[in-house]
Parts: C-alpha cells; sequence; structure tokens
C-alpha cells in the first residue's frame, strides 16, 4: 500500500508544456518578491522613507520586465550553446537548472531596478551625444 502510494505522490503525470510555463510563474512570483525585499530593505534602512502603493507597482513592474528580459537573455543563451530548445527541459536536472536560474533572475530584476535604470540611462545618453556630434561634425 505505502508503495503504491509513494509511486502516486512521487510521480504524478506532468505534461511537459506545464512544465515550460511554470518557469514564468515562478519568475513572476520571484520578481514579486525581490520587488518587495527591496522595498522592505528600504524601509528598514532609510527611516525618513515612506510607503507608496502606486511606487511599489512600479516598481514591481519594472522588476518584473527586467527579469522576464533577463530570462530571455538566458533561454537564448542556453539554446544557442545547444542548439536545441527543447535540450533544456529534457531532463529532470535540466529542468531544476532552470527553474533554480528563473528563480534567480526573478529575484535579481527585483532588486536591481535602479542599476538597471542607471546602465540604460548612461547607455542612452551616450549613444544620443555620439549621435549629436557625428551630425554637428558632418
Amino acid at each position: 500500500m505505502s508503495g503504491r502510494l509513494g509511486n502516486i505522490v512521487c510521480a504524478p503525470p506532468v505534461h511537459k508544456e506545464w512544465l515550460t510555463f511554470s518557469f514564468f510563474g515562478m519568475l513572476a512570483v520571484a520578481g514579486f518578491l525581490g520587488t518587495i525585499l527591496r522595498n522592505n530593505m528600504r524601509l528598514v534602512h532609510d527611516p525618513t522613507a515612506t510607503f507608496s502603493s502606486n511606487e511599489l507597482m512600479i516598481e514591481l513592474g519594472a522588476g518584473l520586465i527586467l527579469g522576464f528580459a533577463l530570462a530571455l537573455l538566458y533561454l537564448v543563451g542556453a539554446v544557442t550553446i545547444d542548439g536545441n530548445p527543447r535540450a533544456v527541459l529534457t531532463t529532470v536536472e535540466g529542468f531544476q537548472r532552470v527553474a533554480v536560474v528563473m528563480t534567480l533572475l526573478g529575484l535579481g530584476g527585483g532588486l536591481m531596478i535602479e542599476q538597471a535604470a542607471d546602465r540604460v540611462r548612461q547607455w542612452f545618453t551616450e549613444t544620443f551625444h555620439t549621435a549629436a556630434e557625428s551630425k554637428a561634425a558632418s
């Protein structure tokens, strides 16, 4: 009886499509947790800080977009290196590895909003300055 129950509990029927979609669910939950962690750290370290639900929603959106972009870069890199888009999910170890990476990317996306915004702002500023200088020179 326990052997049968153990088999039922340990080996449920799982569709591969569900596994693929579960990555993005994990990414969203991790991005939400990263944003909440970032706001809590800000409130703990800055006694004059106040909680704003509008600011939280804006940061949550930015963190989710950043985490999603990082996840796509990771998956494109995995496909580029392996050459097979299904190779990431063929083994249990591959699924676990991608699950951990997606969770870390979501947490990182939620935590590093300011750093990413500074890098993007710097990149656009340099690009626009370079374009303006080349236009002025010609």
